[in-house]
């Protein structure tokens, strides 16, 4: 029987494919930047306008970025320290802090005036997103695990929707953007309810471990991972298998994995102390005395 293995390295693989920790309900990027006289002979240089602005804005660019020296903390690229002083109060918090009373403002936004529609893209799970700056403190944290698609270097897909739990994560709500086209798509659940199927390339060698349950293999070879795997500092409950004389310690898991199932070939296990659909598997074989892997973490 395979052993169940490490599930921090499950965890690891697979938290990547976590949107809701990336952006999640971000703020609207749109940013009302100065346009007075005073505001257009100071640093940048942004042009006053005589009427309300077009959203998006199109032509040359409002600002003149090159005015503002590059974010050295944001290395990717496309975004320029700003003086706080150039931008409301309420817009501070959408950015990271570059020096002294400065914060990394991305690109478009300056030539834009704050009114532009990201470019739509396909995120994680062929789902619709817009590129989004990785200098952004929402999504810089998810940067490496998102896709770039047809995005410029310095910038990720976000989807617009969380793909586990299909909550908006604002990436489709900035500026002028109309709004997404396509509806919320969710990652298949498996495991009656307990799992999620993933791409098994994006778990690595831990994908072996796993089954595919219900998961169809249409758009990719998909495997049944349990919700909890995914979580971070995730661990299993602790319990007593009953049916090993003198009692044996072990841990909850799911019963749909394999490793699970190859236990159930030969022992029979006990429920007492685990969530529904969970099982006892201890620790060590009470035959054989070799541990199962159940209590790897």
């Amino acid at each position: 029987m395979e052993a169940i293995g490490k599930r921090s390295a499950w965890c690891l693989a697979a938290a990547g494919l976590l949107i809701s920790a990336c952006v999640g309900q971000a703020d609207s990027l749109h940013v009302d930047l100065p346009t007075d006289d005073d505001s257009a002979t100071g640093a940048g240089g942004s042009k006053p306008m005589d009427s309300e602005p077009i959203c998006p804005h199109v032509g040359e660019p409002v600002t003149d970025v090159t005015a503002f020296p590059e974010c050295s903390d944001c290395t990717v690229g496309g975004a320029r320290c700003v003086p706080t002083f150039l931008l409301p109060p309420e817009a501070l918090d959408k950015f990271d802090t570059c020096g002294t009373d400065k914060v990394c403002v991305p690109e478009v936004i300056l030539k834009t005036e704050g009114n532009f529609i990201p470019k739509t893209c396909q995120s994680i799970f062929e789902s619709e997103g817009r590129c989004l700056s990785q200098c952004l403190p929402s999504v810089a944290p998810k940067a490496d695990s998102l896709p770039q698609d047809t995005c410029e270097t310095y910038e990720s897909c976000v989807p617009c929707f969380d793909p586990f739990t299909g909550d908006e994560t604002g990436a489709c709500a900035q500026s002028c953007d109309p709004g997404p086209v396509q509806e919320a798509a969710r990652v298949p659940e498996c495991c009656g309810g307990l799992g999620y199927c993933l791409p098994a390339d994006k778990l690595g060698d831990k994908a072996e471990q796993l089954s595919q349950d219900v998961c169809t293999q249409d758009k990719y070879e998909a495997v049944c991972l349990p919700k909890g795997f995914i979580e971070p500092g995730y661990k299993p409950m602790t319990c007593i298998d009953g049916g090993v004389i003198g009692g044996g310690a072990g841990v909850c898991l799911p019963g749909c994995l394999p490793a699970v199932q190859g236990l159930l070939a030969s022992l029979t296990l006990d429920q007492e102390g685990c969530l529904p659909d969970h099982l006892c598997a201890p620790c060590d074989h009470p035959i054989t005395g070799n541990p199962t892997g159940a209590c790897d973490l």
